[in-house]
């Protein structure tokens, strides 16, 4: 036999889903995604009769033991639209570096580097081309360091093409747009 449960949310969703009597929170609540078209982890919490239970924490608890049966009104705390949007966004970016991870895998293998192992090969050197050894802790500051000057070389580039052209340009000056208004006069 089956029950009909009645489920609202706070923030939009009405309906009714229909698991088995013996059905565990696990199975009730792939029902509510597929009925309200949710995602893995969109339900925060559950209200049932007055009290807030945790999904994570009675997953495997059966529906009837929490009192989830024929009828039974259940309230959902949901993420908002934009935390499933920022969720979804954070997955697809991690699904993409998993897909260069297993590349570069791909890609090391097949040069006969061997398997990645999760660290990057790099060596310094000096320049006569002969190898310099850095410690482990002095190489992580340097690779942060190389990082962080990309990321603010990538930043300035889409900020201000303007003060990137006068940092690297041989004179170091910055070329005052016509329409800047003048410099101040000196104090006197």
């Amino acid at each position: 036999r089956l029950h009909m449960i009645t489920v609202r949310c706070l923030q939009g969703w009405r309906g009714t889903v229909t698991i088995d009597k013996d059905a565990k929170v696990s199975d009730f609540l792939m029902a509510l995604n597929q009925a309200a078209d949710l995602r893995d982890g969109d339900c925060l919490s559950m209200i049932i009769k007055g009290k807030r239970l945790q999904p994570s924490e009675v997953m495997t608890a059966a529906c009837a033991d929490l009192g989830i049966v024929d009828g039974a009104p259940v309230m959902l705390v949901l993420r908002s639209a934009a935390e499933r949007a920022a969720f979804a966004a954070q997955e697809a970016r991690r699904q993409k570096l998993m897909e260069v991870e297993r590349a570069a895998e791909a890609l090391s293998t097949r040069v006969g580097l061997g398997t990645v192992d999760g660290g990057y090969e790099l060596s310094f050197t000096n320049q006569e081309g002969q190898e310099i050894n850095i410690e482990p802790t002095d190489r992580r500051a340097f690779t942060m360091g190389a990082l962080l000057h990309a990321k603010a070389k990538a930043v300035l580039q889409k900020v201000s093409p303007g003060v990137l052209a006068a940092i690297t340009s041989p004179q170091g000056t910055l070329k005052q747009p016509p329409d800047a208004p003048a410099a101040p006069p000196p104090p006197t």
